[in-house]
């Protein structure tokens, strides 16, 4: 059986978020626009804890595999009344269980809200830190309004900001991804 599990990193994970940062460089600034459609438009819970991925979806399976709720049609019914489920995992921290929209992929996982190791954000600042971070890669000096609202309008497709201000947790997002915390 191939592992069930859809848990989106580039969404949910700060070492995914980290390492997919890494790979890119300035001359792909025009395709991250693309690469973070998954991220969406709305706010999520980013998990900034020390499992990696692959601990977190073992974990999980090893949590369904226990009370015999792997199979789709267990899971399924698992998932009843509310059609979710939180559990803990080995670090305290707690995952939202749902129930996939891929057929292969039927185990819908993310951070749950105030769990322990997240961190809550606004997709948008979450995708203007990401592209501010990987600009900074190949450009020196102090990023201004002007440079921000580049990448915001014509790298990402997003609305301008007025003032630098205005990004108060961007800048919070940008020290907490490019801290060297690896996995």
């Amino acid at each position: 059986m191939s592992v069930p599990v859809l848990f989106n990193g580039l969404k949910h994970h700060c070492h995914a978020l980290r390492s997919f940062i890494r790979k890119y460089d300035t001359s792909q600034l025009t395709e991250l626009s693309l690469s973070l459609l998954t991220i969406g438009g709305s706010q999520m819970d980013l998990y900034q804890g020390e499992l990696p991925e692959a601990a977190i979806c073992q974990e999980v399976i090893h949590y369904l595999t226990e009370l015999n709720a792997l199979s789709e049609p267990a899971y399924q019914q698992f998932l009843l009344p509310e059609q979710y489920k939180t559990i803990v995992l080995s670090d305290t921290s707690q995952w939202v269980l749902r129930l996939g929209e891929k057929e292969t992929k039927y185990v819908h996982i993310h951070p749950g809200r105030f769990s322990p190791y997240t961190l809550r954000v606004k997709a948008a600042t979450l995708k203007t830190a990401i592209a501010l971070l990987i600009w900074q890669k190949g450009n020196s000096g102090a990023v201004d309004t002007a440079t921000l609202n580049y990448l915001r309008k014509d790298v990402l497709h997003l609305s301008p900001v007025r003032k630098m201000e205005e990004m108060r947790a961007l800048s919070d997002l940008t020290k907490l991804l490019s801290s060297d915390g690896e996995q």
